[in-house]
Parts: C-alpha cells; structure tokens; sequence
C-alpha cells in the first residue's frame, strides 16, 4: 500500500530528533526496535538488517514465527505444519527464502476423501453434496472463481494493498458476505472461501471487506491453478524459516527471546523500551524508530506499557476479534482416508453456524495423526475447546458407527487469539481506516501484521515491505541528504563522496553504535517533490502477479469435483 503524499508528509513531520544520552551497561542501542517476531515482526527486522540497520526484535515466546506451528514427530526426522503451511508462490516470498537458505516445493495436492459432517448437530457423515447446494457444480464453482477474480481486480483492486479504501467506501464491502455472494453470483465459491477463512466466527455475516481481504484474488487464482499456484518448505518444517531468520538476525543482539516488555516510550529523543529477559535481566532498549507487529487492541498494547496517545487509544478501541485454535490430534477413530469438514447442508450454501465449532479435521502424512481446527467467536479458554473437541469427535464416531471406545489425544496445541480484528461497518464507513492509516510513521511508530493486511504471511511481507521497510529506507535517504548539504554549509569543502554516511554503524559489544539517521525533525517543510525522490526504494518487493516465479515441477490443478480438495491444506497465516 504506497503512501500517500499527505501521509508522507504527516510522516516526517512526526520524525524526531536523534537519540541523546550516555551509554550504561544495561542500554541497548539501536536504530529500528521491532516489538513482535511473529511473521511481520521477523521479516520487517530482517529486511531492514539486509538494508544496513541495527534492529533488535523482541518476542515474548521461545521462537519467532508467531502462527506457524510445525509438529515434529517423536523419535524420528519428520516434521509437518498444522498452523500456517503454504505460501503463494510470487517473489516477495521466494526472495525471501533464498535469502535465509530455505528450500521450498510446491505445496502437495490431498489425496484423501472429502466428508462433511454438520459436526454442530447430527453429525452424519456423507461424501454426498446436495444438488441444491451451488458448490455441488464443479463447473459452477470454476465459474464463480474466475468471476471472483475478475470482480476483485476490476472493481476492488485497492484490497490487494492494506486497507487503504476509498472514500467514500463501496458499500458492496460493506455488505454481509452472504448477502455480497448472493448479488455478484458467487455462491458456488462459498465452501472454498470457508475452507481459506478459517476463524472468524460466523463467516456469512462477515463484512466482505474482511472475507475479501482473507480470500484474495490472489488465492482464488491459486486454486484455479491460473495463478503463480502456492509453495511450502521442502521439509514441511515451516518453523525453520523463522529458526533461520534468528540465526540472521543472531539471538541476544538482533533478536531476544522470552521478552517481557514492562514500558515503552516514545519521546523527542527516540524510543525506550524496557525489558526482561531469562538471560540478560532488565534492559532498555533505545532506538531512534518503533515497529509494531502484534495485534492493535488496547488491552495489548496496554500490556507492554506502550504510552498510548488518547488518539491512538481511540482508534486500537473500536476493534473485536475472535478466537481461532489448531491442534494436532492421535487416535482420532476417524478412517484413516478421510478429510472431515464440518457442513450444514440445511444451511445457504451449506456453511455452518455456532458460537464454537469444529471447523476441519484434517489427514496428515503421518498415520494415526490429524490436524485440527477449531473457531469461536466469544472468549474461551483453552481447557473448554479442548473438551468440546472430543466431545465432538465423539458424537462423531457413535453417529457412524465407529470405535467409541479410542481415547483421543492432543499432541499439539495451540490458541491464535486475538485472530481477524475487525471494527463495526459503521465505523468503516466513516473513515476509520483512514483515520488508522495516519498513525503509521506519528511518533517514530509503524504498524504492521494480519491487521494490516490479512491473515496471509506471504501479502503480510508484501505490505511490510511497502510500508514499512521502504518508508524507513526513504526516511534515512531523506536525512542523509539533509546530513550531506548541512556537512556542505558547515565545511564549505564538500567533496563528492566526503560527507559522512549515517548508514555506516559499528557493531559493540551492546550492539550497534548510534548513528545520525531516521531522527530530523521538520522534514515535511523539504515538500513533496523532495519527500518522493525516495519514492523508487519503496517499490522494492512490491508484487503484481505478473511477477510471479514458477517452482520446478509445479502442478496446475483444474478440474477437480470441488476445487477445495486440491491442496492438503491452505493455511496460509
């Protein structure tokens, strides 16, 4: 989502001075503090190591990777995915992976049979979809794809990038997404819609500003096969990307782990941030800019002490989220081929609706275990899923007589709340992403994450690097050129290639030497013309899918009964 002029401006104009202030033992100095190292927070600190920045990024868990979740089998080399597990295939994420060393493939197609179950009520198994039910049609469902695809480049190209909406707002998005389906013919495509949008609560009363931004056109195309298609590690192992973006980012200076963050601030001399952890104690951090990468609600942000401005409180107020569960099971007592979905086929379209439910039960490669998903749209805790989930299973096996008498077991477990955050249709409809959008760069803050752009890593890294990673880019040319006529006026001898670089750092033994950029006050009175000479380094990374880059030995899929069978699983994060 490039910037505006506008927000250009508003973003120098909030850029502050340098950092200030003597060095202590327990300081940390750096240019870029990143709070969060799920898949926005780890790639954005990456990315702006890879362009000459000191970054520290600080996670409250023991790894980064945020929703990936990888299984990895007891007493054996075999790993599998069961919380984010493809990526598109396009080359914002296979530059990516090359660059931390990653082996990548394309995603495996399922080889299992489709069940659906309504997991809600009766629980009766059937391999048969109604007639009456759109997506029965294989040919209907390839049709309201392709119409899909063409409604959203034509018409709403601007979700493809952020919510960065026009004004005033297409009222189509703002329509439940029953009621969008039911106006543009896109019914058929409601069970592959399902299948991606997983965790949002009830999917079919969905503003189709949110179901749009989950399914994009981009993956529609992807399941047609008419797209650059999607891509996994090689060793399903997605937890290694983020293990090897660690080792870049080289855990204690670059990246610190079981952080607990107590207070952050934000002044005219930069950004602190104080924090505990296991090995280090309590430290501060001090950096001259601040990304954020977990959720914007206010009872997060709260938690890390973060100096909320009553505007900035206003705006991270108004969302609401809903709670999204995966799980790895053993001993399921379902048939070893089968895929279960949950389906209610006396419902529109034959999507289910609860307060809780099951969501998918899911084949892994190997025997015995299963993927699980699970969805709620009231708070939950982690003890009543899982008792609802075997509760569920076993309804499920005494409706089709199967052995009641297995215990089920959770392997793997794992909570993804606050998942999809949204705010009221009304509050969209009078700007609130507007008003959203000019929060990034006040107060030497940037925002990204699934809030941003959408529970989608690989559109998550696109947006970062747009937003985040090249405005800072076009920040420190900025004041380098300022640094650059200042030395000229101050020396009355600048010499082409004389004046001093603030790019070029040193590293101590607390990390990186401060430096003189990313910190001018003022910069908005430069005026826009001089403001977008930077603009061509924030177009590094951004996609179009014409730019996408084929795998070695990728499989076009068409024509499959119902085209959501295709992949083993299209989490995609």
């Amino acid at each position: 989502m490039p910037l505006t002029t506008k927000q250009y401006l508003s973003f120098f104009l909030c850029a502050t001075a340098v950092l200030a202030g003597n060095r202590s033992d327990n300081h940390i100095y750096r240019d870029v503090v990143v709070i969060g190292g799920g898949s926005a927070g780890t790639y954005a600190a990456f990315r702006l190591q890879q362009e000459g920045f000191s970054v520290a990024v600080l996670e409250k868990n023991n790894r980064l990777g945020g929703h990936v979740n990888t299984f990895h089998v007891p007493d054996t080399n075999t790993t599998f995915d069961y919380g984010v597990i493809v990526y598109h295939n396009i080359s914002i994420a296979t530059n990516y992976f090359s660059a931390l060393g990653v082996d990548i493939i394309a995603a495996p197609l399922n080889g299992d049979t489709a069940t659906y179950a309504d997991l809600n009520g009766d629980a009766k198994a059937t391999t048969v979809i109604p007639p009456s039910i759109p997506w029965a049609d294989s040919a209907a469902v390839t049709a309201a794809l392709k119409n899909y695809i063409s409604l959203y480049n034509t018409q709403f190209p601007f979700l493809n990038d952020g919510f960065n909406l026009p004004d005033p707002v297409p009222e189509d998005i703002l329509l439940p997404w029953a009621n969008f389906m039911a106006k543009h013919g896109l019914d058929a495509a409601a069970f592959n819609v399902y299948e991606i949008n997983q965790g949002v609560g009830n999917e079919m009363a969905l503003p189709a500003l949110y179901a749009m931004k989950y399914f994009s056109s981009l993956t529609a195309g992807g399941l047609l096969g008419i797209e650059p298609g999607f891509i996994t590690t090689a060793d399903f192992n997605n937890q290694g990307i983020y293990d090897k973006a660690l080792g870049k980012l080289d855990e204690g200076k670059g990246a610190f782990l079981n952080a607990t963050i107590s207070q952050v601030t934000r002044g005219e001399d930069g950004v602190s941030v104080v924090i505990k952890t296991p090995t280090g104690g309590e430290q501060i951090v001090r950096a001259k800019q601040l990304v954020i990468a977990i959720p914007p609600i206010v009872a997060e942000l709260q938690a890390i002490g973060l100096d909320l401005s009553p505007e900035e409180e206003n705006i991270f107020d108004q969302t609401s989220f809903k709670w999204y569960f995966d799980a790895v099971i053993e001993n399921s007592g379902l048939p070893d081929d089968i895929s279960l979905n949950n389906i209610d086929f006396t419902k529109p379209d034959g999507i289910p609706i609860a307060h809780q439910m099951v969501l998918k039960v899911d084949l892994t490669a190997v025997p015995g275990l299963r993927r699980l998903y699970y969805s709620s749209d009231q708070d939950i805790s982690d003890t009543d899923v899982k008792a609802d989930i075997l509760d569920t299973l076993s309804r499920y096996r005494t409706a089709n007589g199967l052995n009641t008498s297995v215990e089920t077991v959770f392997a793997g477990f794992h909570n993804h709340a606050p998942y999809e955050i949204t705010v009221p249709v009304d509050a969209i409809r009078k700007g609130y992403y507007k008003k959203r959008n000019k929060l990034q760069g006040c107060r030497n803050t940037w925002y990204t994450g699934a809030a941003w752009q959408a529970h989608d890593s690989t559109l998550i890294w696109n947006f970062t690097e747009s937003v985040v990673v090249g405005s800072l880019i076009v920040l420190h040319t900025m004041v380098e050129m300022i640094y650059c006529n200042l030395w000229d006026l101050a020396m009355n001898n600048y010499k082409e290639g004389s004046c001093p670089s603030s790019r070029k750092r040193q590293q101590g033994d607390k990390g990186q030497e401060k430096t003189n950029g990313l910190g001018i006050h003022g910069l908005g009175q430069l005026g826009p013309e001089l403001l977008m000479k930077g603009q061509g380094a924030r177009d590094k990374g951004q996609e179009k899918d014409s730019d996408a880059q084929n795998v070695p030995g990728r499989s076009r899929t068409t024509g499959f009964p119902t085209v959501h069978t295709a992949y083993e699983n299209n989490r995609l994060g």
